[in-house]
């Protein structure tokens, strides 16, 4: 499943099929296994008596793991041999951590408002929204590409999964294809708060596609996300919005569209792969259709805009992965409001980089009630 990052929708997708990956199960008995090895190589380094020494966990039984792994020890092989274990011992700690909610979390909050923040950089002054497009999508693309040994080659065995994921990606390529435009356009703190609308659409979808029942708190969530987006524009007595507001509205739709389509197919393949191509695909559908020169695009991306468009892809392509990471390791109810901060974090950071004062109060309070909704969506 490849979303737009700043919108994912609640988690709706991980409440049908979601996994708890922090690997402990799986490593705990490892990771014992390396600490009995380090503790009995430890006293035996230190010229203890392995029959009268004292183990954490007591017993000459606690030297078994080292003396099968090195039945015949010396000081030098010790010494080596424990440097082995040290290493993977930090590695075993490694793995949790990556795997763990609160590195998936911080690190897509940090790249929710990187990836903010310098697409408005990247495309403010740019002549032909169609060629920016392009060369984020491929930068994105290729930057996910060095996870993908990380993760198990798989992929489909039938032919309905790859037809759907082509629908998908003729949703995601118009989303993608819009929000250019549309951040070009719309103050970076307006379109935040716009893109949470997409959460609704996926509560109607879930209501008519997958019969799900009507929820109290769906409906209140959805009505507060809602009800934050008017509070934005209405003034004096109407609502004042433009083409651009409608166009967020309208690519909101697509992305929910597209979310609900593959819903269950990206699950079927390697992960990096799945987003790698629904990028990169999207990307090449744009050129052909709006016929786009090579020539053109390698001088936007040689542009003074170059490292905006570095910086842009490649936060692009790795949080797409740790919010969907973010959502594996932990639960839906607790992730998605604390992903939906980022609305108000953006809306923040951009009245100091963008300067963006103007109208600042409706905005927070435009936020924060968003993020309630998203809240009240999820419990």
């Amino acid at each position: 499943m490849r979303q737009q990052p700043e919108n994912h929708l609640g988690g709706y997708k991980y409440k049908r099929n979601h996994l708890r990956t922090l690997i402990l199960s799986r490593c705990s008995a490892e990771r014992y296994s390396l600490v009995w090895s380090k503790h009995g190589l430890s006293r035996l380094a230190a010229g203890s008596n392995p029959a009268t020494s004292q183990f954490p966990h007591g017993g000459v039984s606690q030297l078994k793991p080292a003396i099968f792994l090195y039945p015949n020890l010396n000081t030098d092989g010790i010494n080596a041999r424990m440097e082995i274990v040290k290493n993977l011992y930090k590695m075993e700690e490694l793995k949790i951590i990556l795997n763990s909610w609160q590195f998936n979390l911080s690190l897509s909050l940090i790249l929710l408002i990187v990836f903010m923040q310098s697409y408005k950089l990247a495309v403010k002054e740019v002549e032909k929204d169609g060629v920016a497009t392009i060369i984020l999508q491929v930068v994105a693309g290729l930057s996910i590409l060095f996870l993908l040994p990380f993760f198990a080659f798989t992929f489909p065995n039938n032919t309905a999964a790859y037809l759907f994921t082509l629908l998908a990606i003729i949703f995601y390529t118009l989303n993608d294809r819009i929000q250019t435009t549309v951040r070009k356009n719309l103050d970076v703190s307006v379109y935040s708060i716009l893109d949470q609308i997409a959460r609704v659409f996926l509560v109607v979808y879930g209501i008519i596609i997958f019969k799900e029942p009507l929820v109290a708190a769906k409906l209140l969530g959805a009505g507060l996300i809602l009800a934050g987006n008017v509070f934005l524009f209405y003034r004096k007595g109407k609502l004042k919005i433009n083409r651009y507001v409608v166009l967020n509205v309208l690519a909101t739709f697509l992305l929910a569209t597209a979310t609900i389509i593959d819903i269950d197919i990206s699950k079927q393949f390697n992960l990096p792969f799945y987003i790698m191509i629904t990028l990169i695909i999207p990307a090449l559908f744009i050129y052909l259709v709006e016929r786009h020169s090579s020539k053109e695009i390698l001088k936007e991306f040689n542009s003074k805009r170059r490292k905006y468009y570095l910086i842009t892809g490649i936060s692009w392509g790795v949080l797409i992965l740790a919010i969907i990471r973010a959502f594996q390791t932990s639960e839906v109810t607790f992730i998605a409001p604390l992903l939906a901060t980022s609305v108000l974090l953006n809306v923040f950071v951009a009245s100091i980089i963008h300067k963006e004062k103007s109208n600042l109060t409706r905005k927070i309070i435009a936020a924060v009630i968003v993020v309630l909704g998203v809240f009240v969506m999820t419990q």
